[in-house]
């Protein structure tokens, strides 16, 4: 018969190898403030210093139009285990953390319209979880840019962050979110399909 105190060592020999893997083998993400993550090897570069290859002046003169897949909860609730339960609108949320990020980008930033006039048009969807027992906000998002009336996106760019809160704080998935567009604007940035499509449609 299996001694209970083996067991037990077992079993906290196995957490503390779990812990020494580091934050990939932990079910819940990385507990890591304020982490951004682009695409799988690539570092994202800081905000504000952004290095494009083709070394586009920045910004660019024109308008970019920001939109945000309908899909996206336009109601969302953050809420301490059914307690003081706080609504925000996540749609919004992304699309203004958007704007925020490609102010560096283009000389003007605005939601989509339909009929308005823009130089090129950013297509954003997101999602987000809380993760009650670390207190972290994770987000996701996923953005597509099209360079005048082309149909066709010149790439599609992913990034995920994360934001360390307290419970029932939907600032914190503010917070996340523009980490994760100033990524996104980072890594678009940075590409030379864009300087080549931009400069082909000037």
């Amino acid at each position: 018969m299996r001694s209970p105190a083996r067991s037990v060592r077992r079993i906290a020999a196995g957490l503390v190898a779990l812990s020494l893997c580091g934050c990939s083998s932990w079910p819940w993400g990385s507990k890591e403030s304020g982490t951004v993550s682009g695409s799988p090897g690539r570092a994202a570069p800081e905000r504000g210093q952004p290095v494009p290859k083709s070394q586009l002046s920045l910004p660019i003169q024109g308008t970019l139009a920001v939109y945000v897949d309908p899909k996206v909860f336009s109601t969302r609730s953050v809420s301490s285990y059914g307690l003081d339960e706080r609504i925000f609108n996540e749609r919004e949320m992304i699309e203004q953390a958007a704007v925020t990020s490609f102010r560096r980008v283009y000389s003007r930033v605005i939601p989509y319209q339909d009929g308005q006039d823009a130089q090129a048009t950013l297509s954003l969807t997101g999602d987000s979880y809380y993760n009650p027992i670390m207190r972290t906000y994770y987000v996701n998002v996923r953005g597509s840019m099209y360079i005048g009336d082309s149909a066709d996106a010149i790439g599609t760019y992913k990034a995920k962050a994360q934001y360390d809160g307290g419970m029932n704080d939907p600032e914190a998935f503010r917070r996340a979110y523009t980490k994760a567009t100033d990524d996104i604007a980072n890594q678009i940035v940075g590409s030379a399909e864009f300087a080549d499509a931009v400069r082909a449609a000037q």
